[in-house]
């Protein structure tokens, strides 16, 4: 793989990293705000399952700059990683009701995601962990889906 490739994978894993430390913190927040046992366990399959994205992603990403910094003499770019996230975003602050449909469309733009991450991966052991984070991901849009949760999105569950 090319020198410039893989900076834009770097770039590509790491946006997807900070999405994911965004999800996390949302479904953190809503399994705390849930007062139903069945919800609470959703929300947190779904945090464990981002923080397990997380942390693979932060090795694919570690492994990458090692070999870029390999490769490069002294011409890499600064890879900084994205800054704290805050509980009291407006994104966290989200009515009960359509935590559901929230999180219906967080999955969805997530896949969105790694398809175009993907897209761009020509490294086997990166494309076997994307793909099977894309599986995940679309296992859990397909229990979704049978949950009614597109069909019904204020009234889901």
């Amino acid at each position: 793989m090319k020198l410039k490739k893989k900076i834009l994978l770097i770039e590509l894993l790491e946006e997807l990293r900070s999405e994911n430390l965004v999800n996390c913190m949302f479904y953190q927040n809503a399994y705390i705000s849930c007062d139903k046992i069945y919800k609470k366990n959703i929300f947190l399959r779904l945090c464990k399952q981002k923080e397990v994205f997380t942390k693979d992603l932060e090795e694919l990403i570690k492994e990458l700059q090692k070999e870029v910094h390999a490769l490069s003499h002294n011409n890499i770019p600064n890879f900084i990683s994205p800054k704290k996230i805050r509980n009291s975003s407006p994104a966290f602050k989200i009515n009960n009701k359509r935590n559901f449909y929230e999180c219906f469309k967080r999955e969805s733009t997530s896949y969105k995601k790694y398809m175009e991450c993907l897209a761009k991966a020509t490294d086997g052991k990166i494309r076997e962990k994307l793909m099977s984070h894309r599986h995940k991901i679309y296992l859990t849009i397909s229990e979704m889906n049978i949950m009614g949760i597109k069909k019904y999105p204020i009234g889901s569950i």
